[in-house]
């Protein structure tokens, strides 16, 4: 995991997301993975942390 994992924000009509995002260049990151929202609009990327929120904006 990172020591730092961020957090990406997605829009209320994405139920489903994918860590690393897909403008992100994945030669040097771990393997994609496909995340559905849990319940409370967020989930966390089990390789690296990182944490993916509903923006709530929309």
């Amino acid at each position: 995991m990172k020591a730092h994992p961020e957090t990406h924000h997605v829009e209320n009509r994405e139920v489903i997301v994918c860590c690393p995002p897909e403008n992100v260049d994945v030669w040097n990151l771990h393997p994609r993975v496909y995340l559905a929202l849990n319940a409370d609009g967020s989930v966390s990327c089990p390789y690296c942390g990182d944490v993916y929120t509903m923006d709530d904006e929309q």
